[in-house]
């Protein structure tokens, strides 16, 4: 039942009010990150080993481990879309951003 989104505004990348919301009631209702992405964010995935979601976006790729409440900077590549452990970049760029680091 738990959900997050993420977004924000492709022309500005590095603005990160807003970017991103979570829900613990299936999407009946949604509260915004109290510490968001850094940036605009294009692609959201669990990771159920890791136990955190990952959000790649044109500046970077963030992680979360309390369910999208708050967003870590997990590294600055700049990514399109995921489905992991692969993300992709522009220009044909493909990485893969695996294992995701465990909670600390």
């Amino acid at each position: 039942k738990h959900g997050v989104a993420v977004g924000g505004d492709y022309k500005k990348p590095n603005e990160s009010a807003g970017t991103a919301a979570w829900s613990a009631d299936g999407g009946k209702t949604w509260t915004a990150a109290q510490k968001s992405p850094h940036g605009y964010r294009s692609a959201v995935a669990w990771d159920a080993d890791a136990k955190a979601w990952i959000a790649v976006g044109t500046n970077g790729s963030d992680v979360s481990y309390d369910d999208g409440k708050t967003w870590s900077p997990l590294d600055n590549g700049n990514w399109n879309a995921l489905s992991l452990p692969w993300v992709v970049g522009p220009e044909g760029r493909i990485a893969k951003i695996w294992p995701v680091p465990k909670r600390k």
